[in-house]
C-alpha cells in the first residue's frame, strides 16, 4: 500500500465541540490538475455534459461541428478505467469532423480560459479504439491569439504513441516550446512550435478531430485534464461552515443538541483530489474514514473530565454522510436535509437516514456509523470516496430509484458529520478521526 496522504482530525468535543484539522499539504495556487471530462478532478469538467449547461462560470459545452457528424454517448460501463462513464465518439460521415469541449459563460457564449500556468505541463487523457484509421485523428485545443486569429493546436494520435488495439491507453500532449504541433489558422495547416501566449485565451479546452474517415468508426475518450508542470497537487479536506460555506477551523454543535439524539455538526468537510494519478492507480485509490480509539468499543466521542477519561460513562456515537450538494438545515418535503433519524430492526440493528424528505422511513440509509480502526473495517462502511464515486448509502434505492451505493463518480463531495447526543452529560468529549487517502 502506498499512502499519499493521511489527514488526522483530532477532536476535542464537548456539547460545543471543536475538531481541529491539520493538513499535510499547503494549498495550491491555482489547480495542479484542471478537469475537462473527468469524474475525479475539479475544474471546468462536465462528465455528465448536456447540450444546455446553463450559466455556470466554470462549465463546458460539447460542441459538434459540421452537422453533428460525431455522436457522443456516455454508456455506464464497468469497463471504464476512470469512474463509471466515458465519452464515445462515433463518426457519422466522411466530412471534416470536430468535437470540442468549450468553456461557456452562458448557454452559447464562449468564455476563454487563461491557461498560461499550464505551459510546460501537459494535456492528458485516456483513449481506446479498435479502428486503425483513428490513429491519424488529431487531438488538442483551440485558442485565440492576441491578433484575433483563432488557431487549432493539434497532434496526431499515432504521433502520441497511440495504437488502436482495443485497450485503454493514457495519452500525454506536452505543452512545451520543444513540441511541434499541427496548427490550423483558417483553412491552412502548418507545423509550428508554440509559446505561452497560445494559452492566454483558450476557447476549446479539448478538441477531437478525425478527417475523412469512414462512418461507423468510433473512439472512446475519458479522464481529460490539464496538468501543470510543477510537482504539486494533493488530497485536501477543507473544513467549512454549513452556513455561508465560509472557512472554519473547528467543528461545533450548538448547546441545544444536549440529550436531543442524532444531530449534525455546524460544519462539513469539502474533499478535493488535486493529484494526477497514474493510470495504474485509477481503480485502486480510495478515501477512508475511521476513529483511532484503541478498540472497537471506543469508536465514538469519548467523555473526559479534567483531561481524564471517564470509563464509566457512555461514548457518543459518530456518523458520516457523503453527498455532492448542500444539505438543507430546515425541514423540507422535497430536499435532503441535515435532519438525522433512525430506527432499529431485529436483524440489522441501527439504520440512520435523512429525515428531510416526506414519505416516512425510506428503504435506504445514507448516514453510516464511523467505525474504529480496530473494528472490522470493510470498504462498504469505511470507504467514503473512490473511483466509483462517493458512498451515498448503506443499501436500497434513492429517490430516483438509482442505486445510491457509490452513487456514480462525483467530483469533490461533501462529508457531513453527526453525533448522537441522547446520552450526553457534562463532559468534554474527544475523538481521533482519521481521513486517509491512499492507493495500492
Amino acid at each position: 500500500m502506498k499512502n499519499i496522504k493521511i489527514l488526522l482530525i483530532t477532536s476535542i468535543v464537548s456539547i460545543i465541540s471543536t475538531i481541529s484539522i491539520t493538513s499535510l499539504f499547503a494549498s495550491n495556487v491555482g489547480r495542479y490538475v484542471y478537469g475537462i471530462y473527468t469524474e475525479t478532478y475539479k475544474g471546468a469538467n462536465s462528465y455528465a455534459i448536456s447540450d444546455n449547461v446553463g450559466d455556470d462560470d466554470d462549465a463546458l459545452k460539447l460542441y459538434i461541428w459540421n452537422g453533428g457528424s460525431l455522436a457522443p454517448s456516455e454508456p455506464p460501463d464497468s469497463d471504464a478505467v476512470e469512474g463509471n462513464v466515458f465519452q464515445r465518439f462515433t463518426i457519422k460521415g466522411t466530412s471534416w469532423n470536430v468535437a470540442a469541449y468549450a468553456p461557456v459563460k452562458n448557454v452559447d457564449t464562449i468564455a476563454p480560459k487563461k491557461m498560461e500556468d499550464y505551459f510546460g505541463g501537459s494535456i492528458k487523457f485516456l483513449a481506446r479504439s479498435e479502428n486503425s484509421s483513428l490513429e491519424t485523428a488529431t487531438v488538442g485545443f483551440q485558442c485565440r491569439l492576441n491578433n484575433g486569429q483563432e488557431v487549432l493546436v493539434l497532434k496526431r494520435l499515432k504521433d502520441l504513441a497511440f495504437t488502436a488495439n482495443g485497450s485503454w491507453q493514457e495519452i500525454t500532449i506536452h505543452l512545451t516550446t520543444s513540441t511541434t504541433f499541427i496548427t490550423r489558422i483558417g483553412s491552412t495547416d502548418t507545423q509550428k512550435k508554440i509559446d505561452s501566449s497560445y494559452l492566454d485565451n483558450v476557447i476549446a479546452l479539448f478538441i477531437f478531430r478525425p478527417v475523412n474517415m469512414n462512418s461507423g468508426h468510433s473512439i472512446d475518450i475519458d479522464n481529460v485534464r490539464w496538468v501543470r508542470k510543477e510537482e504539486k497537487g494533493s488530497f485536501s479536506a477543507d473544513l467549512k461552515n454549513i452556513s455561508g460555506d465560509t472557512t472554519a477551523t473547528t467543528i461545533t454543535w450548538d448547546e441545544s443538541v444536549f440529550r436531543q439524539g442524532w444531530k449534525v455538526a455546524n460544519q462539513y468537510v469539502q474533499l478535493d483530489l488535486d493529484k494526477d494519478l497514474p493510470m495504474a492507480y485509477l481503480k485502486t485509490w480510495k478515501v477512508k474514514i475511521y476513529t483511532v480509539g484503541g478498540t472497537k468499543i471506543k469508536n465514538g466521542l469519548r467523555p473526559y473530565r479534567n483531561d481524564v477519561l471517564d470509563t464509566g460513562s457512555p461514548n457518543l456515537s459518530l456518523c458520516w454522510r457523503m453527498i455532492d450538494v448542500p444539505l438543507l438545515t430546515t425541514p423540507s418535503p422535497s430536499e435532503h436535509t441535515t435532519i438525522i433519524d433512525g430506527f432499529y430492526d431485529s436483524y440489522n440493528g441501527l439504520h440512520l437516514y435523512d429525515a428531510g424528505r416526506a414519505g416516512g422511513v425510506p428503504d435506504w440509509w445514507c448516514w453510516l456509523l464511523i467505525k474504529d480502526q480496530t473494528d472490522d473495517l470493510t470498504d462498504d462502511y469505511s470507504t467514503i470516496w473512490d473511483w466509483r464515486g462517493w458512498h451515498a448509502a448503506e443499501n436500497g434505492l434513492d429517490d430516483e430509484k438509482n442505486p445510491p451505493f457509490y452513487n456514480g463518480a462525483k467530483v469533490s463531495p461533501r462529508l457531513y458529520l453527526g453525533a448522537d447526543f441522547a446520552n450526553a452529560s457534562d463532559f468534554v468529549y474527544r475523538a481521533n478521526i482519521k481521513i486517509e487517502f491512499f492507493n495500492e
